[in-house]
């Protein structure tokens, strides 16, 4: 029985008792002992049956602690007979204030104002009252006691950032004393903000409770989603996890924060990790960039599925697909709450497969075997440079990689063979002046018209000696992001 039966059933069960106890009771100035005693002997019978019931569904029995009557009535007979208050049961105050959830049960029984408005007595001149209640729950059969102090807990879902806006992207979840961290990205400043290097999330809730976070665990190596990792570390150190290809980024990017010495641990496509209370199991996804997963995070109240930055490509360049099934499987036993990648979902239609996208450079390669050829596109963009580095390979072309991003992933990338490509097609970009045009691949930063990026420069004659000519192709390999395209 799952617990929205369990609770439905307990209502419906609480509700009979209600009726079942809607007693006959003498005006308290006349209720004598044996009036009293009958009245709970009879309550006693009827609670007896009402608990045989919830015995054959299978809900804990229930008892009564205290009565107490409505204090409304009470006082209503007292001003019409003030003369009757001397004669009160001295029992009365006793109960005025013993039950505080008093006016929570004052209309559990729909008939009773019908019945206290009629005012009906019977022969015996008993007045109709309703009896208040108060229940403690009995454990079920081989039942564990259960801790009552969860009962005050609630799981808080934190956006730091990336919720309406393309870059920073931070979440926290707590419940009780545990808090884990998913992403810690970062984003560059547009032309409102002159003299900032970098945007990051506000982060001022976890320092005040930094001793509740147990672990970071990050969706992919994007900026937007680790680059602010390094000023999170510097305040919260705790087990970071990720992909490999996502912590050999890291890593590249904490070499220039040694004083962190950070606790980096790879996961798998399917793993599971435990952080405080919470699961969380690592899913495969298709993105730009190798590494990327789906989160599915088990916490006490539900599944929370996040499903980081993802697409869905059946003819994907690594040959593997987002963990659809995975995914289904995750849907049909229940998920309380999804938190989904939104960019461009405004768009109709859906994206092109990345193998598409190599095609259509093929044919631009063919189109122009004379010339100079100038790539810019993102430098986390993987499976765009896998492919850019087989073309070059099949037109024999010598790579040149520029731009320092660019240079940093194709260096990690190849190092744990992620980017598969060997030495001997690499030249170092001073030396592009010994080869003929037809022999070159510029790969470069740049794709979103950056006023730094190595591309930009090179167009303006001050970069490193490179200038772009007539004889020179530009590709411009990839999409504007959302709210660049207007800066531009």
């Amino acid at each position: 029985m799952n617990t929205t039966e369990q609770n439905n059933k307990e209502q419906n069960a609480l509700q009979s008792l209600s009726r079942t106890t809607y007693l006959k009771r003498s005006n308290l100035s006349s209720r004598s002992a044996e009036d009293f005693k009958r009245q709970e002997q009879i309550k006693r019978e009827l609670l007896k049956q009402v608990n045989k019931q919830l015995e054959k569904v299978d809900i804990a029995p229930i008892d009564i602690v205290r009565e107490a009557p409505i204090l409304n009535n009470i006082n209503a007979v007292n001003r019409q007979n003030p003369n009757q208050n001397k004669n009160i049961n001295p029992n009365q105050n006793k109960y005025k204030n013993i039950n505080s959830n008093q006016n929570k049960y004052k209309n559990i029984n729909p008939n009773q104002n019908k019945n206290n408005t009629q005012n009906n007595k019977n022969p015996e001149g008993i007045e109709n009252t309703q009896e208040h209640i108060q229940v403690v729950k009995k454990p079920f059969k081989n039942q564990k006691p259960t801790n009552n102090l969860n009962a005050n807990k609630k799981l808080k879902l934190m956006f730091l950032g990336g919720a309406g806006e393309i870059g920073k992207n931070m979440m926290a979840v707590e419940y009780g004393n545990d808090i884990i961290i998913v992403d810690s990205g970062s984003m560059f400043p547009g032309e409102d903000l002159p003299g900032i290097d970098l945007i990051l999330p506000d982060i001022t809730y976890l320092l005040q409770n930094k001793h509740k976070v147990r672990a970071i665990v990050l969706t992919h190596g994007h900026e937007d989603h680790i680059g602010g990792l390094p000023y999170i570390l510097n305040e919260i150190n705790v087990p970071v996890y990720g992909s490999r290809m996502t912590l050999a980024l890291v890593e590249s990017k904490l070499r220039e924060h040694r004083h962190i010495k950070p606790k980096l641990i790879t996961v798998k496509d399917g793993e599971s990790i435990k952080a405080g209370v919470f699961s969380v199991e690592f899913i495969y996804v298709n993105h730009s960039i190798a590494g990327a997963f789906a989160l599915s995070i088990t916490t006490p109240v539900g599944v929370w599925v996040h499903t980081g930055d993802f697409k869905i490509d059946y003819t994907s360049v690594e040959g593997k697909t987002t963990n659809l099934t995975r995914l289904a499987e995750l849907g049909k036993q229940g998920v309380q709450l999804l938190t989904a990648d939104s960019t461009n979902v405004e768009l109709e239609g859906y994206t092109m497969s990345e193998t598409n996208v190599g095609r259509s450079l093929d044919v631009v390669f063919s189109q122009h075997k004379e010339k100079r050829i100038f790539t810019a596109t993102f430098a986390s963009n993987t499976y765009r440079l896998q492919q850019l580095v087989d073309l070059a390979r099949k037109y024999n072309r010598k790579i040149a990689f520029s731009g320092r991003s660019m240079i940093n992933v194709s260096e990690v990338a190849a190092k744990i063979g992620e980017l598969k490509i060997t030495k001997d097609i690499i030249v170092p970009l001073e030396k592009i002046k010994n080869y003929k045009d037809s022999e070159l691949l510029i790969l470069s930063t740049g794709s979103q018209g950056e006023p730094f990026s190595a591309l930009t420069r090179m167009a303006a004659g001050n970069f490193k000696g490179v200038t772009l000519g007539t004889n020179d192709a530009i590709i411009i390999s990839a999409s504007a992001i959302p709210g660049r395209s207007e800066e531009r």
